[in-house]
């Protein structure tokens, strides 16, 4: 019994203030069906009707039981007729048939209104002119019209269920649906006339019998056995037949009690919602007993125990019990909601104040905020013809009572003021936390003063404690308690910032590795390819500017210190977190105040820039003693060199010179780079911006990215969204692209709509667009992953756009990729790039970095030039091999020992090109790859070959086309030294 008051207690208390909490206990006790592995939240109509549960259905009317005390203290006080008792019931029925229609806590408090009701207008005979109605629909009854009537509807009912399991037991579904249902509306319609003689009785129960029979006409012709379905037709009818007859008495005792109270508007109203409110009802509760009926006779047919009595018997006690509970809910819910609407118009000014406060208070778990405007607009109806101008007294109070200002927020603001907490002295942030809202209340329209510092200083202290109360505080449907939390994240997020201690902390500030930032803040912790695919460049869901700008500085930041601890040597690693701390964590720290941020904003965020720079500066301390004079190492051999590496990317400016004559040549021609893998056709597209004039905007797209190459529409997105990147990275802002998504229906028409919106901005300047990798464009579409459609638009754009030139870059030509492309592309300039020139290449070697200080012995330097003829991928291998052995050897003289020391190194870390050259271009087929590697391999061997076999003399064709070999008079020969010591070293023929 202490457990069933408690939870009584706490449905009330949660349906006022901690909804999510009731909702909790209702997805427990009554948990909706598995859909695709989750479930949906169980409405109260289904706890109270569909599925219910019996403990929860007797907690909630003993709740309403409860607020019927008033009601019953009314009527020992000014007890008048012995029908009042019947008020009881009706407030009760009430309660239900509000709870069902989901507005459990206003039917809750529905009892109290009937005692205000009854209280004020008690003086009024309600039950006599209800009587008097009821007799009135009743007096046929009174006669034998009445019953002959009633027999004549049954009798016709039971000629149709008869018709309709012939053609049923015939498996003739479709006759015998319309057979019961024409019959059956017949019937009821006949039945009527002959009963009341009333032309709109008839036409209200005939129409509501065809309405709800048809409705159900699929449910019922899915059962499997004509037993099933024609008595469950039979019970739906009559059940239904019965108790439409019910409703409608109901909703013409509510508009007689309406009538008999007060008048116009307020009848109406009160007639339409008891109307809707009584049938809905009536013939939701029918549907569920139907259900239960078919599921006790499919018991019986799954067993074989078909017994006709049984049947019979058991559809009599159910159309009894449902036509005595359904009939008496609904008219005592009509009842309820008649004389609350109704009497509230004719309440007294300060009862109907309270009534408003009563049913505002009520309303608040609805999340749908219009709902304020309905209830404003009902309630000046209601109270318009009786006070006039003083209803308007009304809104106020419905305003205070809705948005809970009094005495909710009115009560949380004194807790959460800082005068009266004591600025954390006495209490400490967690327990201030746990004496505001959500611990208590939900319902909160508006953000606390103070609410967001305190809960910042909880997490500052207690984060792993304060993180759930933070994400409830986020979850929920009223706005007061979101903003709370988006007014407190940017302290939170700083506090998480500045609370680095080594540079170990700080480099997980920008990965999914970091305890807490992934969680507040998710959106900005998406992978590169999510954010690549929603095509969003500016974060909307965190509404903090101030995060949306900042954060993802510091995480740059903090991705760059880790690509600095990634770097080979400790020298290497120093020199790069200077350049952070120096560079752009100053620059960051110059900027603060030019971003429009309030002075407290800016102080905020000047914190963590001290802290980081104060966490660097111990790391550069550290470096500082581990290092003993290591040799930093400036070559990179990986990836193409950006325009940062602007050091060790040497030569090519005769490229570049002959690049900019063709692009300004009236007839702009398409350009085409090719050569060799690795010979810096990347690295040349990526420093263009620095090689160029500043009126051509160089523009990189890579085609060998998924997001490139997928499908039309992808490539049409990666072309504008590159166009937009590196033209904004020249200063100039066009405009915002569509979603991604978009560029998917229709790919074309949408990027040209960009290009005509984008190009005017441009100017005078023109953009060259510089497409690397450009053969898989003719993968994907021989992949049928992009159509032929591509080639025409390139083709357009090539010729009918004067502010556009094209650079394609790759290792074939356009003759080699097919007709097509050759046909599509005429006014084509091939450029071939190889290797450098030897001065370009000894540049590199001994001039990479300002304070590179590795000397060469005599030779050393001609010698690397021959073995790599100059390659500048080889070039910057053997460099960096030459600089890891000279550290290791504490030497920076690179001799000619070292330098054959460093050969091997230079093969174990170029493997993955070496293995290229070896796989890719020794042929096109399985056997002339064998027969390519077994030539080079006897080549590098000096073993004598016959060049004879057609596999051979193919491959043989393709390694002097990709310059693996060199025709020379005396034969054929590698053209780089070093790839003919690897091959004969290293190389296994294919089998």
């Amino acid at each position: 019994m202490k457990q069933f008051l408690q939870e009584m207690w706490e449905l009330w208390y949660w349906s006022m203030f901690c909804p999510s909490k009731l909702q909790q206990r209702i997805n427990e006790w009554s948990p909706a069906p598995e859909k695709d592995g989750q479930r949906e939240d169980t409405t109260f109509r289904e706890i109270l009707l569909v599925r219910v549960n019996w403990r929860f259905l007797a907690q909630y009317l003993a709740v309403a039981i409860v607020f019927c005390l008033p009601l019953i203290r009314s009527l020992f006080n000014q007890y008048q007729h012995p029908m009042d008792w019947l008020l009881i019931p009706a407030g009760i029925a009430t309660a239900y048939g509000l709870g069902r229609w989901s507005f459990a806590t206003l039917g809750i408090h529905s009892p109290l209104l009937l005692a205000l009701v009854y209280s004020d207008l008690s003086t009024i005979d309600l039950w006599g002119n209800a009587l008097t109605a009821v007799s009135a629909l009743l007096s046929p009854f009174q006669e034998w019209q009445g019953w002959i009537g009633l027999g004549i509807g049954l009798l016709g009912v039971g000629l149709s269920a008869g018709v309709g399991f012939t053609f049923l037991k015939s498996k003739q579904l479709s006759w015998g649906q319309w057979s019961l249902i024409i019959g059956n509306v017949f019937s009821v319609s006949l039945g009527s006339w002959f009963a009341t003689q009333d032309i709109s009785t008839l036409l209200v129960l005939g129409g509501l019998t065809g309405f709800f029979l048809f409705s159900n006409r699929t449910s019922i012709s899915k059962q499997s056995n004509p037993i099933t379905i024609v008595t469950a037709l039979a019970l739906a009818v009559t059940a239904r037949t019965v108790v439409a007859v019910a409703a409608t008495v109901a909703v013409g005792l509510g508009a007689v009690i309406a009538s008999g109270i007060a008048s116009g508007m307020t009848f109406s109203l009160a007639f339409m919602l008891t109307g809707v409110m009584s049938f809905n009802l009536a013939f939701d509760m029918p549907v569920c007993v139907a259900k239960g009926a078919i599921a006790i006779i499919k018991n019986h047919v799954a067993a074989r125990m078909i017994n006709i009595f049984a049947v019979v018997s058991t559809i009599v006690i159910l159309v009894i019990a449902t036509v005595g509970v359904v009939g008496s809910m609904v008219v005592g819910m009509a009842v309820g909601v008649a004389s609350i609407i109704a009497g509230i118009s004719l309440l007294s000014m300060q009862l109907y104040l309270l009534a408003a406060i009563i049913v505002s208070i009520s309303l608040p778990f609805i999340r749908a905020e219009w709902w304020i405007g309905i209830l404003l607009g009902i309630w000046i109806l209601l109270g318009v013809g009786e006070k006039q101008s003083l209803v308007f007294w009304s809104i106020p109070v419905l305003l205070v009572g809705y948005y809970r200002l009094v005495p909710d927020y009115l009560a949380n603001t004194l807790l959460s003021w800082y005068p009266f907490r004591a600025a954390f002295i006495i209490y400490p942030a967690f327990q201030n936390l746990q004496l505001l809202p959500p611990h208590h209340t939900e319902m909160l329209w508006f953000p606390l003063p103070n609410h967001d510092r305190i809960l910042a200083e909880a997490f500052r202290t207690y984060p792993t404690k304060t993180l759930p109360i933070l994400q409830r505080m986020q979850s929920q449907p009223l706005p007061g308690l979101p903003a709370t939390v988006r007014r407190a994240l940017p302290q939170i997020v700083s506090d998480q910032l500045t609370a680095v201690k080594t540079l170990a902390d700080l480099t997980q500030i920008h990965t999914l590795e970091h305890p807490f930032l992934p969680i507040l803040v998710p959106d900005f912790y998406r992978s590169a390819t999510e954010l690549e695919r929603s095509g969003d460049e500016v974060i909307e869901s965190t509404k903090s500017s101030e995060i949306k700008i900042l954060l993802p500085k510091f995480q740059a930041i903090a991705a760059d210190m880790q690509a600095a601890l990634a770097a080979g040597s400790v020298v290497l690693q120093q020199r790069n977190l200077e350049s952070i701390r120096n560079g752009k964590l100053q620059s960051l720290q110059n900027q603060l105040s030019g971003l429009g941020f309030r002075q407290p904003t800016i102080n905020r965020w000047q914190r963590v820039i001290q802290r980081w720079e104060r966490v660097i500066d111990l790391e550069l301390e550290q470096k500082k003693s581990e290092f003993q004079g290591e040799l930093l190492n400036p070559f990179t051999y990986g990836n193409p060199l950006r325009c940062t590496e602007s050091d060790v990317f040497k030569g090519r400016q005769s490229f570049s010179d002959e690049i900019i004559r063709l692009v300004l040549d009236r007839n702009r021609p398409t350009l085409v780079l090719h050569g060799p893998r690795r010979c810096g056709k990347s690295s040349f597209l990526l420093n263009l911006p620095r090689l160029l004039p500043s009126d051509i905007i160089p523009v990189y797209l890579d085609m060998q990215r998924q997001g490139s190459s997928n499908s039309d529409g992808d490539f049409c997105y990666a072309l504008a969204h590159a166009i937009r990147r590196d033209s904004r990275g020249q200063g100039i802002p066009l405009p915002g692209l569509p979603k991604r998504q978009e560029f998917y229906g229709n790919p074309y028409p949408h990027l040209d709509d960009w290009l005509d919106e984008a190009l005017p901005t441009l100017g005078d300047r023109r953009l060259l667009l510089g497409l690397d990798e450009f053969e898989k464009i003719g993968s994907a579409i021989n992949e049928g992953r992009m159509t032929i459609r591509i080639l025409d638009q390139l083709r357009s754009l090539i010729q009918h756009s004067n502010q556009m030139g094209f650079l394609f870059s790759g290792v074939q030509t356009l003759d080699e990729l097919g007709p097509n492309w050759s046909s599509y592309f005429i006014s084509v300039v091939p450029m071939k790039m190889l290797y450098l020139n030897p001065d370009e290449a000894e540049d590199l070697l001994t001039n990479p970095d300002p304070d590179f200080d590795l000397r060469y012995e005599d030779g050393v330097i001609d010698q690397i030039l021959h073995l790599t003829r100059c390659h500048p991928y080889l070039v910057q291998l053997l460099g960096w091999s030459l600089v890891k052995l000279a550290n290791q050897n504490q030497t920076r003289l690179a001799t000619a020992q070292l330098l054959n020391d460093a050969i091997p190194e230079a093969f174990n870390n170029g493997e993955p090109y070496f293995t290229n050259v070896w796989t890719e271009f020794t042929g096109t087929t399985p056997a002339q790859i064998r027969a390519g590697q077994t030539f080079l391999l006897n080549l590098a061997q000096d073993h004598a070959q016959i060049l004879s076999d057609p596999d051979t003399q193919a491959a043989l064709r393709r390694l002097i086309r990709f310059h693996i070999l060199e025709q020379t008079e005396k034969g054929d020969r590698f053209e780089i030294p070093l790839m003919q010591q690897w091959v004969a070293t290293r190389a296994i023929v294919s089998q």
